[in-house]
């Protein structure tokens, strides 16, 4: 008899509705040749995320591995409060998308200094969590910060559940739902704006990591 195989597909909540099918027909034609014998496998592209798994109960687990990514330039003055602000606003991002959004999606924004004038941050779960277990799946994501994203002007966290992320720059569309105005300027003179550089994501070592293109893939050959 045929295998089953079955799990979440989730477009980003500010995707339209063009958007998130051309992603998901794209991650569908996708995974049979990346993937072709792998009984558990997710896709993380900008737009949406696919997963799939032969586990009859739980096909995506809450418990299920983070992947964690940060942009390889750090901030360069008043680095204690920018790591604060992006905690607060991460924070924020997460409690709204949680409890003020049926959709369990949220995006944040927040003002700076001359360096980085504001941050942006984005938050989601899929929108069959309640609002709790939403709220306590970003948070075990959220523990990343303090421990691999301190300085960093971007970063993401991707589980199949629920994914973070915050940028220096702008990267969602649709309104801001959630803003934060700039911490009290300190006494230290601010540093110079550095020269541009290109982004870079370095993922963590240890993972079973295969970049293709624009999307980022997991298999587990099981």
């Amino acid at each position: 008899p045929p295998r089953t195989r079955s799990g979440p597909s989730l477009c980003r909540g500010d995707a339209n509705a063009t958007s998130c099918l051309s992603c998901l027909a794209q991650a569908f034609r996708d995974l049979p040749n990346v993937c072709n014998y792998s009984k558990v496998a997710t896709m993380y592209y900008d737009s949406c995320t696919l997963h799939y798994s032969n586990a009859t109960r739980d096909p995506a687990p809450v418990a299920a591995r983070t992947y964690r990514f940060w942009e390889s330039t750090n901030v360069t003055s008043e680095k204690g409060q920018f790591n604060r602000l992006v905690a607060r606003l991460v924070n924020a991002t997460a409690d709204y998308a949680a409890f003020n959004s049926t959709r369990r999606y949220a995006s944040g924004e927040a003002d700076f200094d001359r360096e980085f004038p504001k941050i942006y941050s984005w938050a989601q779960c899929t929108p069959d969590l309640t609002a709790v277990q939403c709220r306590q799946c970003l948070a075990k994501n959220m523990v990343l910060l303090p421990e691999y994203f301190v300085d960093s002007t971007g970063a993401r966290a991707l589980q199949v559940r629920c994914s973070f992320r915050y940028q220096t720059y702008s990267f969602f569309d649709g309104p801001v739902m959630v803003r934060l105005p700039a911490p009290a300027p300190s006494t230290e003179a601010p540093a110079p704006a550095p020269a541009a550089v290109p982004t870079v994501l370095t993922p963590s070592q240890g993972e079973n990591t295969v970049s293709l293109a624009w999307f980022l893939l997991f298999c587990c050959l099981l």
